[in-house]
């Protein structure tokens, strides 16, 4: 009995110390952090230390370690120790630089996660205070201020980085910029490295010049690639490939390549009996490789193949039928005959082959079907013909009209004039302020670019080379060209 006792009178003890408990706290803390010292102060001059001491009124956690405290863009190792925070770049200083730290929702406190306030103040490493500014608004497609957060950079010629982020609704400011010419980039940087990626969304760029305090909107533009992806299908010993983005063939299998588009994005491989590998580039050079086996392609996927689907005109010359197939392929395997026929009785026909056009001429057209073969595998398969049919209609047998006019625009660089049909195809094109089209009776629309780069195509924009696109004006209205008509003086005025 009594070691009994003495036990519940040794537990009863225990319990009675693992009750203490500290005093409760005070009120709950819902101030955040105040900045009461730095080092540098805001707007001091040649400042010469290896790295940037703040102190707060309160201990204090870094609460995004991903983002960037200094712009330019500077890597830098930070330590919250108490009531400070260290900010020492790796490779410290640049000599002559105009710095800005930003502490925008990047400090908070230690017990209630209350964050400081945006704050943000310039200092330099030199004797002089770079004071430019430079204001964006970031506006969507539609002209509305765009959601979400945006980084917009700016790197100068000897390729300092200047940045600011943010949410793009508010105008965004970068500051301490000096005097120069900067290339501009702008997109979600949704993962905070401070790099573009395609799943990022839009990206736009430009090149400013900065002499003085700017504000500027920018309205997104899609200066981006798309996502790559390969296509796969086997049709009986020839194979498709088809991929959003030019595709590199190794150098053993470029022999048995049928056709291929002109923007290498499409190949027909024959005979095809072997394991091949893809490497695959987007427009901002990012690569894919993809590797597959010819007995475990799936050809039972619902995927578009590689069409047989040319671009078909018709041009009356001399009381003779021109008649051009404009493939989007480049034609490796070339037909050595070709027949046409109105009826059952097949007449050998001259034509004339290019890379990616086949013309041909009938000498005594007539409206109704007109039957075409030929014997090569580039429009059908190894063997055998292929047979086509076009029919003719009178509209096409018709003399052609004229299209002239001109274009009212104070710019004064080069522009080409493109003819498109309704189908957006391009029927003709010229250079220069006036036009004048002959072509066949029809419905038509004129688009016009300015030709930075002289070459006679339009060139959207590139982030790898640091190219934007040409201006581009497409006109709303349809021009009807109706046969033994003419249509002239029209009047084109571009919204470039």
């Amino acid at each position: 009995m009594i070691r009994i006792l003495l036990f519940i009178q040794a537990l009863l003890f225990y319990w009675g110390c693992a009750s203490v408990q500290a005093p409760q706290g005070g009120p709950k803390d819902d101030t955040p952090p105040v900045l009461l010292n730095s080092n540098p102060q805001s707007g001091e001059l040649n400042f010469k230390k290896k790295f940037i001491q703040l102190e707060f009124s309160e201990n204090i956690l870094e609460n995004n370690t991903k983002q960037g405290f200094l712009s330019p863009l500077t890597p830098s190792t930070t330590k919250a120790v108490n009531r400070k925070l260290i900010i020492e770049p790796d490779s410290g200083f640049k000599p002559n630089t105009t710095y800005t730290l930003n502490l925008s929702g990047k400090i908070k406190d230690q017990r209630e996660s209350i964050a400081h306030p945006d704050t943000q103040f310039v200092f330099s490493s030199g004797p002089i205070l770079d004071t430019l500014s430079l204001l964006l608004q970031v506006t969507d497609l539609g002209n509305q201020p765009s959601k979400g957060n945006w980084i917009i950079q700016l790197k100068d010629s000897i390729n300092r980085t200047y940045f600011t982020k943010g949410e793009a609704i508010n105008p965004l400011v970068i500051n301490g910029l000096p005097n120069g010419k900067y290339h501009l980039m702008t997109f979600k940087d949704a993962n905070e490295n401070n790099q573009y990626e395609e799943e990022e969304g839009l990206l736009f760029f430009d090149q400013i010049q900065m002499d003085s305090t700017t504000r500027k909107k920018i309205k997104p533009l899609p200066h981006l690639s798309k996502s790559v992806s390969i296509f796969k299908q086997r049709r009986g010993d020839t194979l498709s490939l088809e991929s959003s983005r030019p595709i590199h063939l190794e150098k053993d299998l470029l022999a048995k390549v049928i056709y291929q588009s002109e923007s290498a994005d499409k190949f027909r491989l024959y005979p095809f009996n072997q394991t091949i590998q893809t490497e695959v580039f987007d427009s901002l050079r990012n690569c894919w490789l993809d590797t597959f086996n010819i007995q475990k392609i799936d050809s039972s996927r619902g995927i578009e193949t590689l069409q047989n689907v040319p671009l078909i005109q018709t041009l009356m010359e001399n009381k003779s039928l021109k008649i051009t197939y404009s493939f989007p392929w480049k034609i490796n395997k070339v037909p050595s005959q070709m027949e046409t026929t109105y009826d059952s009785i097949w007449t050998k026909t001259d034509f004339n082959l290019k890379e990616f056009t086949l013309s041909l001429t009938i000498p005594s057209p007539k409206v109704g079907k007109l039957n075409i073969r030929m014997d090569t595998i580039s429009f059908f398969n190894q063997k055998g013909y292929r047979y086509d049919s076009l029919t003719i209609s009178s509209e096409e047998l018709a003399q052609l009209g004229e299209i002239s006019g001109t274009l009212t625009t104070e710019n004064q660089q080069d522009i080409v004039m493109e003819l498109l049909d309704l189908k957006k195809n391009l029927v003709a094109t010229t250079r220069g302020k006036t036009f004048l089209f002959h072509v066949k009776p029809g419905k038509y629309s004129i688009q016009c670019f300015v030709d930075w780069n002289g070459d006679g195509f339009y060139t959207g924009g590139n982030k790898h080379l640091n190219r934007m696109a040409e201006p581009l004006y497409c006109s709303p209205d349809i021009i009807e060209l109706k046969p033994g008509w003419d249509i002239e003086k029209l009047q084109i005025q571009p919204d470039f």
